[in-house]
């Protein structure tokens, strides 16, 4: 329906859901942490799905990086109030007056990288007890 330069739409409210059957067995086997938290603030209820997923570390660097920052900073109480008081106008007439100090410093940074394998069907071991561990290998006989 058309009302002048007014284009009026008429919307209807349609239920959907969501729902899963989650039993014992899926929660150990993808390792499914449920939680539902109630919070006031927000008058609201979240729910929360949280799982993990199989990585295998591939690279571990670490680097020490320097950085530099200059910061402003105001010369005296006088230019602070000045800079936080005076109306624009005053500011552009009699702007305040700077310091500027420079900041130095040194970080560790660590790059880690990750294979992962999101479709890996392996129970996690300690939603099914102790872990074992194995390593397996290929052994070919040679030809000669």
């Amino acid at each position: 329906m058309k009302m002048g330069n007014i284009e009026t739409v008429e919307l209807t409210k349609l239920p959907i859901a969501l729902s899963e059957v989650l039993d014992d067995y899926v929660t150990v086997k993808y390792g499914l942490e449920l939680e539902n938290i109630v919070d006031p603030m927000l008058r609201g209820m979240i729910y929360r799905i949280k799982t993990y997923i199989l990585a295998e570390e591939i690279d571990n660097r670490s680097k020490i990086i320097s950085f530099e920052t200059v910061h402003p900073v105001y010369q005296s109480w006088w230019q602070h109030f000045k800079g936080d008081a005076f109306p624009e106008w005053l500011k552009r007439r009699s702007p305040p007056r700077f310091n500027y100090v420079t900041k130095t410093g040194k970080r560790k940074v660590t790059f880690r990288k990750y294979a992962t394998y999101p479709k890996a069907n392996i129970l996690f071991p300690d939603k099914v007890g102790k872990l074992v561990r194995y390593k397996s290998f290929i052994e070919e006989a040679l030809n000669e």
